[in-house]
C-alpha cells in the first residue's frame, strides 16, 4: 500500500451529551459534520520524536495488513491521531485510524 498526503481536515468526536445540541464554532472555517454510525479500527503506539520519522507510514501499514487478513474492508483514507503533552517529553501516545465503510 503506497501513501501519499493529498489533502488534510481535523476531526473531533463530540461527546453524546452534546451530539443533540453541540457548541457553535467560533471561526469560520470550522464546522459541525455529521457522520453515520461506523466502526473505526485503530492501532496505538508510542513514539519518540523524533528518532523515527518513518512509524506513522509503518504503524499504517501495520494496520491495514492486519485489517486486510481479517477480510476487514476500509475506507483508503488513513487517519492519524497523537496525544502530545510538551514537545520533546520523553513518549507519547499516537494511533493510526481506518474507519469502516
Amino acid at each position: 500500500m503506497q501513501f501519499q498526503v493529498t489533502s488534510a481536515e481535523m476531526y473531533f468526536y463530540i461527546p453524546e451529551e452534546f451530539q443533540a445540541d453541540p457548541p457553535v464554532p467560533a471561526d469560520g472555517d470550522v464546522f459541525i459534520k455529521n457522520f453515520p454510525d461506523r466502526v473505526v479500527y485503530y492501532r496505538a503506539f508510542n513514539w519518540d520524536f523524533p528518532e523515527d520519522r518513518d512509524i506513522f507510514e509503518n504503524e499504517f501499514r501495520n494496520l491495514a495488513g492486519a485489517l486486510g487478513a481479517a477480510g476487514k474492508a476500509v475506507l483508503p483514507i488513513p487517519c492519524g491521531n497523537g496525544r502530545v503533552h510538551s514537545t520533546g517529553v520523553g513518549r507519547q501516545r499516537y494511533e493510526v485510524v481506518f474507519p469502516s465503510y
